[in-house]
């Protein structure tokens, strides 16, 4: 008689199947252990990685082409009122121009066209820190700053090279 001949795709799910059951057993921390990572080239160092304390896993979604909580919303693209509000024979550089940029974070900003970083740098002192980061931190007026120690240690970092010691102690101000 002859023999069945099995398909080649569930031949490799076979073969995939059964590679994982062994590095499963091989592996330190079998229980971190997914079938996606058999197609990693050092699946000790990922699996190792993956159990390290504090450590966020990767959204179970980016492993998959097409399922990003977009395609998940089903809601269609709408196209933004300013560009509604123009007439479409302006070019593109003129409606880039006046759109309103939102605020974003410090290093955000460093990539736009109409960005200047000098001039934000000399509105920052060694000693300011924002009332929301003080209270984050939970910190009192007078206290050092957590990394006093290691800036007393090492010096003072070469960007603030004109500050004293005495900057780095918390300072609320009264613009906040």
């Amino acid at each position: 008689m002859k023999e069945q001949k099995i398909p080649r795709k569930i031949k490799k799910l076979y073969e995939r199947q059964n590679r994982f059951e062994v590095e499963k057993i091989k592996s330190n921390y079998p229980e971190y252990l997914t079938i996606e990572d058999i197609d990693s080239p050092d699946i000790e160092l990922l699996t190792k990685c993956k159990s390290v304390d504090n450590s966020i896993p990767v959204p179970f979604f980016w492993k998959y082409k097409k399922v990003n909580p977009i395609y998940k919303l089903n809601v269609p693209f709408i196209v933004p009122s300013i560009i509604k509000e123009k007439e479409f024979t302006l070019s593109l550089d003129e409606m880039i121009k006046n759109i309103p940029r939102k605020r974003i974070i410090g290093y955000g900003e460093l990539t736009r066209e109409d960005y200047s970083f000098k001039t934000q740098l000399k509105s920052m002192k060694p000693g300011y820190m924002s009332m929301e980061l003080i209270s984050a931190l939970n910190l009192k007026e007078g206290v050092k700053y957590p990394w006093y120690d290691k800036i007393e240690y090492f010096g003072i970092p070469t960007h603030f090279s004109d500050a004293k010691l005495d900057d780095f102690i918390v300072k609320i101000y009264s613009d906040n």
